[in-house]
């Protein structure tokens, strides 16, 4: 079961890694999925357009930047290298710690959890407060796997379509 999972969680990835190029940004792998492969066999670390966040580095501190690094994927503006949005998949690890990684980035930038759609009304039953207050007012939003695949067939993806597709707690 862990294998499907994980093969689960490395397409989904993938897939938001695809729609991130398309769309036009620079796209990076958290450092812990990097050498993940995928259903043919393909790394992570080699469809990101990124393999470090150097082009940021000088943007936030030593440990921010660590944490930034763990982010599943990060989407970057090819013009001048800032984050734009980031994506947490998560299929079966805890919510709150995409929470952690995402504070890190600045609240304004677009944050997306994406979740299986049996983990939904998981994630919606949350009543922790210090959760949902930090879920809303770091901009973060929710969307399914499904959501995802449907992305792929946009022929000009965006972070909009993104935030369409997705919900708030």
């Amino acid at each position: 079961m862990a294998v499907k999972n994980s093969t689960q969680h490395s397409q989904v990835i993938r897939q938001i890694v695809n729609i991130g190029k398309r769309a036009g940004f620079a796209v990076y792998v958290g450092k812990r999925e990097q050498p993940e492969a995928t259903e043919d066999g393909t790394l992570l670390r080699d469809i990101a357009s990124l393999q470090t966040l150097v082009p940021v580095q000088s943007l936030y501190d030593p440990r921010q930047l660590e944490r930034i690094e763990m982010i599943d994927v990060v989407w970057l503006s090819e013009r001048d290298s800032r984050i734009k949005c980031i994506f947490e998949v998560e299929n079966s690890t805890g919510f709150t710690s995409a929470i952690v990684r995402g504070s890190n980035i600045e609240k304004d930038t677009p944050k997306f959890m994406i979740v299986p759609a049996n983990r939904e009304k998981e994630l919606q039953s949350i009543q922790d407060p210090l959760f949902l207050t930090s879920f809303r007012e770091n901009n973060w939003r929710y969307t399914t796997y499904e959501n995802i695949i449907r992305l792929m067939g946009y022929s000009s993806p965006s972070i909009s379509e993104v935030e369409r597709v997705s919900k708030s707690l």
